[in-house]
């Protein structure tokens, strides 16, 4: 009789752990999907500001004189442009004496 007790016992204790163990499977599961999405969601806002970035890149750099204009209108000049991030604040002109 004591036996079939510590059995009984046993087994609903088993059972017991069974369960909880596939209740956080299952909530592991649907955490990692949640965080599959958002993944997703800052890769393509990553993409969309990065974009963003490179074309101001691109259109400050269509602001600035070529070297040929440069070497057309001034005999002597010197350029160090030099931007610490893709997009600079920094801006040059010149003007003839």
């Amino acid at each position: 009789m004591p036996g079939l007790i510590i059995w009984l016992i046993f087994k609903w204790r088993t059972r017991s752990l069974e369960k909880r163990k596939k209740e956080l499977e299952e909530t592991v599961v649907e955490r990692t999907a949640e965080i599959v999405v958002q993944k997703e969601i800052i890769e393509e806002k990553h993409k969309e500001i990065t974009d963003s970035i490179n074309y101001a890149e691109r259109i400050q750099r269509s602001f600035l004189a070529t070297k040929n204009l440069l070497d057309l209108n001034l005999k002597d000049y010197f350029i160090f442009f030099n931007p610490k991030e893709a997009v600079s604040g920094d801006f040059y002109w010149g003007k003839n004496s």
